[in-house]
């Protein structure tokens, strides 16, 4: 994935932008670019206030998935996989592990897929987990 851990608060105090077309869809779930940006498993595991670098969320219903770090899988049936490790907020709010397979599979009350949050800025898991 990356190997970038820093956490530097300058970074996240951007102000929002509008996504480049390369950027827009947000059916997209882990684009190269993205990959690129999210540290190795194991990589923040001990760091205290981890970088959330991404968002997912299903637009009907109330889950969202925040990725902390990611590394390259298999699922059990030996496809090629992501297994991410962040934060959920669902019927609990816990720390976890989820797969970018599950993530594609998941369907909300009216069947609409999970989609990647374009506008998400990464942020500190203390912004978010409380």
């Amino acid at each position: 994935m990356t190997h970038d851990t820093s956490h530097n608060p300058e970074n996240l105090a951007r102000p929002l932008r509008q996504p480049t077309p390369e950027e827009d869809n947000a059916h997209d779930l882990f684009p190269e670019r993205l990959r690129a940006q999210v540290p190795d498993l194991g990589a923040a595991r001990y760091a205290r206030d981890p970088t959330l670098r991404c968002k997912y969320l299903t637009p009907d219903s109330n889950w969202r998935w925040y990725v902390i770090e990611a590394g390259r899988c298999e699922d059990t049936a030996g496809n090629p996989d992501v297994l991410f490790w962040g934060f959920v907020e669902g019927i609990e709010h816990e720390f976890g592990y989820f797969s970018l397979n599950e993530l594609a599979s998941v369907r909300g009350p009216l069947r609409l897929p999970v989609e990647r949050d374009l506008y998400f800025e990464p942020k500190p898991t203390s912004q978010i987990a409380r």
